[in-house]
């Protein structure tokens, strides 16, 4: 018999001070970058799949009443975004219905234009520091 995949995981500690102060600070952190030339999408969504294997969390949201990250199906492809224009009701998107990780990337001539968008709760602090940062000059 097959074991059934949990699909919740536990927050931790510094997980949860970011969750009981968001009616404060809501727990997103933002990354601008401006690239010279364009990126392949798909090895984006790749490194975004890939990444899922090690920290799960990413592709999950997030279940404020039990503190949990949920598994709902995400995928690289529900992360990774090409958009014509930055929607400004994105910046403040819930984490309890769509994945801990945005990006949104936004061609404009010989740029690309990225915006990272990070859940806190994940971060435990650390911002994008602890992050890999693609080889870039930042906006």
């Amino acid at each position: 018999m097959k074991k059934k995949a949990n699909k919740r995981i536990p927050c931790e500690c510094l997980d949860f001070v970011e969750a009981s102060h968001r009616q404060q600070v809501y727990p997103l952190i933002y990354c601008h970058m401006k690239i010279l030339g364009h990126l392949n999408n798909k090895k984006v969504k790749q490194a975004v799949s890939l990444s899922s294997k090690v920290i799960p969390e990413i592709l999950y949201v997030y279940d404020f009443k039990r503190n949990v990250f949920v598994n709902k199906g995400y995928t690289a492809d529900d992360v990774v975004k090409d958009v014509t224009e930055f929607p400004i009701s994105f910046l403040r998107y819930d984490l309890s219905h769509f994945p801990q990780l945005q990006i949104l990337i936004r061609s404009k001539g010989k740029y690309d234009y990225l915006i990272v968008v990070m859940s806190h709760l994940l971060a435990d602090g650390e911002g994008f520091f602890t992050v890999p940062v693609f080889a870039c000059r930042t906006l």
